[in-house]
Order: structure tokens, then sequence, then C-alpha cells
């Protein structure tokens, strides 16, 4: 072996290479990191957007049965119980569900419930049953029979309006690195069914 090709690298060879290597990694760095926070947002996003869809849905599903005269909304707006359909009689009379399905933000804890409401010892159930504004108030209170419909609610807010219900959801997730907040807002109208259906 020659003195020339076992000499190996020297000084100079290694500091050159080694700073071509930290430029790569720095190139790299600037590139896949903001790609890494991107994917997250939209993940984010995407988590934000399902979790409303699910709750209108569920929301959704007991409008569908309700008449006009059997959703009450509370004094805040943050509150909606209805008393659906059971069904319909051959002779066009409404049989109501024995319970009420109750929905309300809790502020504090940052989330959607649903709640059944038994409605024993009320009225036939040829009646709708809409609760009073204490009635209502004394449902939206956190029980151990309630399910958890979204979490991280910004806004839950439900107006009623002849027979339309327009329920609005907004969820807001905080950013890990203390940046903006991923919002996702999603309003859905309603059509309630004739009283005579």
């Amino acid at each position: 072996m020659s003195d020339a090709s076992a000499r190996g690298f020297s000084l100079l060879e290694v500091l050159l290479a080694a700073v071509l290597g930290l430029m790569l990694l720095i190139l790299l760095m600037r590139v896949f990191v903001p790609m890494s926070k991107g994917l997250v947002r939209g993940t984010d996003q995407s988590a934000l957007q399902q979790t409303a869809a699910i709750a209108l849905d569920r929301i959704h599903r007991a409008l569908v049965r309700t008449p006009p005269q059997a959703a009450t909304v509370g004094n805040t707006g943050r509150a909606l119980a209805v008393h659906p359909l059971a069904s319909v009689t051959a002779a066009g009379r409404q049989v109501f569900e024995d319970k009420l399905t109750v929905f309300w933000l809790d502020p504090t804890g940052r989330r959607l419930y649903e709640r059944q409401v038994a409605l024993t010892g009320t009225l036939p159930p040829r009646f709708a049953t809409r609760p009073t504004q204490p009635q209502l108030a004394a449902y939206a209170v956190p029980v151990s029979d309630q399910r958890v419909l979204a979490t991280e609610v910004e806004t839950f807010t439900v107006s009623v309006v002849g027979e339309t219900v327009t329920v609005e959801l907004v969820l807001a997730r905080k950013a890990p690195d203390g940046g903006v907040p991923e919002r996702f807002e999603l309003r859905r109208t309603y059509l309630l069914r004739n009283e005579t259906t």
C-alpha cells in the first residue's frame, strides 16, 4: 500500500463535508417541518368536521320525527328539547314517545350532551310535551345517563322559527404550538314535520 492511499481525509475535507451535510439537513427541515404542520392542521380540521357532522346527525334524527309543537329551545339558545313521534295511527292521530330528548351545551366543559328524559305519569302519549324553561334548565345538567355528542364545543346555538329549526355548532381545538386554533363551524336548518302527517 502506498502512502497516498492510506493517508485518509484531511481536516479541510472533513469540515467541508460537515458543512455540506449541515446545509442539506437545514434545507430538508425547512421543507418537511411546514409540511408536517400542515398535515397536523388538516387532520385536526378533519376531526372537528367529523365530530360536528356526527353530532348534528344525532340532532337531525330526533328532529325528523318531531312536529313543531313538540320542540322547545332554552332561553339562552343552548338547549333543545324535542318530543319525537313514535307513530301515527291509521286514523291520523299522533302517538308520541314516552321520553323527551334533550340536547344541551355545558360551556365550562365545552361538551355537547344528549339526554333521554322519561315522561312517566304525565300526559297521554297522543299529546306533545313541551317542558317549561325551568324544567328544561333542570334537564340540562350533568347526570350519569347522558351521552357526549361532541367535545371542544365553542358554540351551540338553536333557534326555532315557525316550522324551521336552525342549529349552529362551532368546534375549536387549541393549536399545540400556541398558534391559531383550528375552528370548524357548521350550521344546518331543519324543517319540522307538519302537525297532521
